[in-house]
Formats: C-alpha cells, sequence, structure tokens
C-alpha cells in the first residue's frame, strides 16, 4: 500500500485583521464534517476578514459572523458563504 500525504497549503484557509488597531481577529471552525466522497464541509465563525483559496469573506459590524465553506477531496475549495451581519 503506498501512502502520499499532501503538504496543505498555507492560504487555502486564512483570517486577517483589516482593520489599523490591535484588535484581535478570530477565526474558529465549530463543525467539521467529511462526505462520503472526501468533501469536507466547514462551519464556523470569524471576526474582519477570512479567505478561503481565492475568496474573500468581510465580517459586517463588530461583532462574528458565520460562514460555511466546502474543500473538495482534491484540497480546493469550492464554495465559502459568510451568514449573520
Amino acid at each position: 500500500m503506498e501512502y502520499n500525504q499532501q503538504q496543505p497549503s498555507t492560504s487555502l484557509i486564512d483570517a486577517e485583521n483589516t482593520e489599523s488597531s490591535n484588535t484581535a481577529t478570530t477565526f474558529e471552525a465549530l463543525g467539521v464534517d467529511v462526505d462520503k466522497e472526501g468533501n469536507v464541509y466547514i462551519a464556523g465563525s470569524f471576526k474582519d476578514t477570512a479567505k478561503f483559496g481565492n475568496e474573500t469573506l468581510e465580517a459586517e459590524g463588530s461583532r462574528d459572523d458565520a460562514f460555511i465553506a466546502i474543500v473538495n477531496n482534491a484540497v480546493t475549495v469550492v464554495l465559502s458563504h459568510r451568514l449573520g451581519g
């Protein structure tokens, strides 16, 4: 049996503070699930900005917003969506 481990991309999922203040950026995955095809479903919350692959989500207001994201078995983000505001 051969096992190939892919190195995760450091830019697949990222959070950053877009303000010039010293407020902390929060990013928290609250739920993760995998389907039989190997797609990974992630739900959580973020503040400021969250990046999922090439997609950037921006939180609205000063409170955390929710997100859902799907990463396929080729380690590509196929969906990211912000909820809340």
